[in-house]
């Protein structure tokens, strides 16, 4: 499975498994690598989970895929 197909969360949640990510870390250096995002900005310092949050959204919203 491949992060371009995902469409919702069970989908993520087994793109996840297939990936062998399950540190909160390794999803964030994964959904970041595949999504090609250089950056990301906060206004107050964020939490691990936070920018996970964030990039999930991202990636299920499918905007990221434009550029691909």
């Amino acid at each position: 499975m491949q992060l371009h197909d995902v469409g919702n969360r069970e989908q993520l949640n087994a793109y996840y498994a297939a990936c062998n990510l399950s540190k909160t870390e390794e999803k964030i250096d994964n959904l970041t690598r595949t999504m090609k995002i250089r950056a990301t900005r906060y206004d107050q310092p964020a939490k691990p989970e936070e920018i996970l949050a964030g990039l999930e959204e991202s990636a299920l919203l499918g905007n990221w895929k434009v550029s691909w």
